[in-house]
């Protein structure tokens, strides 16, 4: 199995899953979240993508829910419509819509103003496009430091990371994946677990998704949003969709930092 993205990071072994702690320092921040409390949690990052329909009624069809860690502007930007129409496919079933950032950053790297405004951004299109202020956010790259975390959670965040990473953001082969969810699902002890996934990864959403749902389900297993098997609230305020106008734009803002 692949190491994960940083040296640094702390690898153990578990149930198959390559479990990570967040990079950049080896003491995580106290309050960053990183297991759940109840049930288990599947969560994809880096969308909104192409197969976010997809993604979405594969667990809406099992009366399951997951939930998604978007971007402002990484595969696309998040105000082009078809983004908007998978956002609001999403949000209505019932899946949790968090934050990743604007433009997928190293958040350690950057300023105060900088991820002030790369939360801000993300916050503003949400806002438009679902009515909703994101409450829970996820780090790219789960880089978390004190200070980061000091803005985030000023700024009403549960931050979370992950307890459990798949390795297919770094091409872990489908098999190897899938037989780790079956390990889950085959495990008695039914621990809480946080899982994360990418959107972005077709195999993710159409060779391992379906399986690892059935099987999980099928196991006795709730899949549920990250909010929810954290017991925190999934979003800082409610409004109403909003209607496009000229300020739906990525121009002039950060761009995607690869």
């Amino acid at each position: 199995m692949p190491m994960l993205r940083s040296a640094a990071t702390v690898l153990v072994s578990l149930a198959g899953f390559v479990a990570a702690a967040p990079t950049l320092q080896s003491r995580v921040p106290q309050g960053v979240r990183d297991q759940c409390v109840h049930d288990l949690s599947l969560s994809y990052d880096d969308g909104p993508y192409y197969w976010e329909k997809d993604l979405s009624n594969i667990f809406a069809d099992n009366g399951q829910k997951t939930s998604f860690f978007v971007n402002g502007y990484n595969y696309g930007c998040i105000y082009d419509q078809d983004n908007v129409d998978r956002l609001r496919h999403a949000y209505e079933a019932g899946h949790l819509i968090g934050s990743h950032t604007w433009s997928h950053v190293h958040l350690p790297q950057l300023s105060d103003d900088e991820i002030n405004e790369q939360i801000q951004l993300v916050e503003d299109a949400l806002w438009k496009i679902l009515g909703v202020v994101p409450a829970v956010i996820r780090p790219p790259y789960g880089e978390i430091d004190d200070r980061v975390y000091g803005i985030l959670s000023g700024r009403g965040y549960t931050v979370v990371t992950w307890s459990d990473d798949t390795s297919d953001a770094l091409g872990e082969d489908v098999k190897e994946i899938q037989d780790q969810y079956t390990s889950i699902a085959l495990n008695e002890s039914k621990s809480p677990r946080m899982v994360l996934n990418h959107e972005v990864k077709e195999t993710s959403v159409f060779q391992v998704a379906p399986q690892a749902v059935a099987e999980l389900k099928n196991a006795g297993y709730k899949l549920v949003t990250v909010a929810e098997c954290l017991n925190v609230a999934p979003y800082k305020a409610y409004g109403s969709y909003g209607t496009r106008d000229h300020s739906w734009t990525c121009e002039g803002k950060p761009a995607p930092s690869g």
